[in-house]
């Protein structure tokens, strides 16, 4: 029995996973209206047809009563929407001293302040980045309710807890974890700031608790939802549904982050997290989601021509036919409080090119492996590192022998490896554990530094980058 739900789970769990390709059929025209109406009076419309068309991506709706775990938040929610442009966190950084200075946005709570900076070496972080933190986890469940979308989002939360000796978290029957389930939150140095998770193709939220969990670990609530239509339930995808899919993810993780703030008084992670420090990250399609909610937009038309010329990054051309012609594709409003992202194997980029990275305003890191044949580094990890805007701070991270599923915890289920092995059976790739710990360590460090703003967090870039499970590394904006 577990080995048959192994098999079902790593054959579903994947980015690469051959789908039947469908053409468009041409039966109804595609219609999208990106960019949300004002917040105070946005009405949901609630005649909108379900049928062929993609919907908007509008992050306003009603708000209605909660019961239990099931919540279905306010999205107009006032501190996440900005009344100011972000910050810039573009700096011109001439010494080791004055880039821990300026590396964190001015608005960045807790930041160094600049006579600090300049008077002494930054302090070390309360723990180092390559080591479990120093906080224990916990993880609780939640199905959020968008009523605007009727979308049901299973969504795993992680987050620091009080010490407990009961016995861990075991995700779907297969993957073990730490974490403890719904032991009590450690709300001593809340409100936490807010890590944003997005699975993969196929995958499901808890697909890399190696790396949530650790993340957690340091101080940081992880909330994490599962796609619906894209995940390991649902069997059979056509490519129309994907194209759908794709339009849903961002505005998941924008609801999934709502919800989470709109949590009722007497739910026991109420007022755990910080609504103004934020960062998102995401696996795979999730690395493509994540980078549109950190402000990249797709120019529709722009990239079907790419994917006609034949461009090699053309993991996403085949979605593109049933998206709207002549429109550009970008999460609006942004999220308000966003500081950071970390894009972990992610593909795309032929539906982004440059100008559409180069919207991207936060601090971000881009992580891939040289096994990778999904994301292959020269086709979607250099260019999209390439394309975000050189002015802002950004890093690219190659682990050696590390392959599409090593960020995840997908090839430590019993069977994987036999019944995947292009995947998960490669004996020289480097294994889940190991490359999850380095994304963490990578993770924790760059999210010390430009979402808490611990500026002795800055000098563990350079030193994790030297050791030997990293291939190679670059940054720019210091």
């Amino acid at each position: 029995m577990a080995r048959s739900l192994a098999s079902a789970l790593v054959a579903v769990a994947l980015l690469g996973c051959a789908e039947a390709s469908d053409a468009p059929d041409g039966s109804a025209a595609v219609e999208l209206s990106w960019g949300s109406p004002d917040a105070a009076s946005a009405v949901p419309d609630t005649g909108r047809a379900a049928a062929d068309a993609i919907a908007p991506l509008e992050l306003s709706g009603p708000t209605t009563d909660t019961a239990s775990d099931v919540v279905s938040p306010d999205l107009a929610m006032p501190d996440l929407l900005p009344d100011t442009p972000a910050p810039d966190a573009a700096t011109a950084l001439d010494s080791a001293t004055d880039a821990a200075a300026d590396a964190v946005p001015d608005s960045v709570p807790h930041a160094a302040s600049d006579s600090a900076a300049d008077s002494a070496a930054p302090p070390p972080p309360s723990a180092p980045p390559d080591q479990w933190g120093p906080y224990p986890v916990g993880t609780r469940a939640y199905t959020f309710f968008d009523p605007v979308r009727l979308r049901w989002l299973a969504t795993q939360v992680w987050y620091p807890s009080q010490p407990s000796t009961d016995s861990p978290a075991v995700y779907v029957g297969l993957i073990p974890g730490k974490a403890v389930v719904d032991v009590a939150p450690d709300s001593s140095k809340s409100p936490w700031p807010i890590v944003l998770f997005s699975h993969g193709f196929k995958g499901i939220n808890a697909q890399s608790v190696g790396f949530t969990e650790y993340v957690a670990s340091h101080g940081y609530v992880v909330v994490a939802p599962n796609h619906p239509g894209n995940t390991l339930f649902d069997f059979g995808s056509k490519d129309k549904d994907v194209a759908q899919t794709s339009l849903e993810r961002p505005k998941d993780l924008a609801f999934a982050l709502s919800a989470l703030l709109s949590l009722d008084a007497g739910d026991p992670l109420h007022g755990l997290a910080d609504a103004t420090r934020i960062a998102v990250t995401g696996h795979s399609f999730g690395g493509w989601t994540a980078l549109i909610v950190a402000g990249g937009n797709v120019d529709v038309d722009a990239a079907k021509a790419a994917c006609d010329s034949g461009a090699p990054s053309d993991i996403f051309c085949k979605y593109l036919p049933y998206f709207p012609a002549g429109q550009t594709i970008a999460l609006a409003p942004a999220m308000a409080g966003l500081k950071a992202a970390v894009i972990l194997a992610p593909g795309g980029y032929s539906s982004l090119g440059d100008p559409g990275l180069a919207k991207v305003g936060i601090a971000t890191l881009v992580m891939g492996g040289t096994l990778d044949k999904t994301t292959p580094v020269p086709i979607e990890i250099d260019p999209i590192y390439g394309g975000l805007a050189q002015t802002g701070h950004k890093m690219e991270v190659v682990l050696e022998k590390a392959d599409h599923m090593s960020y995840t915890n997908i090839c430590a289920v019993p069977g994987a490896a036999a019944f995947i092995p292009d995947f998960c059976g490669d004996p020289n790739m480097l294994s889940g554990d190991k490359a999850l710990a380095a994304a963490g360590a990578f993770a924790v460090a760059w999210l010390g530094t430009f979402v808490k703003g611990e500026l002795g967090m800055l000098p563990y870039l350079d030193t994790l980058a030297k050791t030997p499970t990293v291939a190679s590394s670059k940054k720019a904006g210091w």
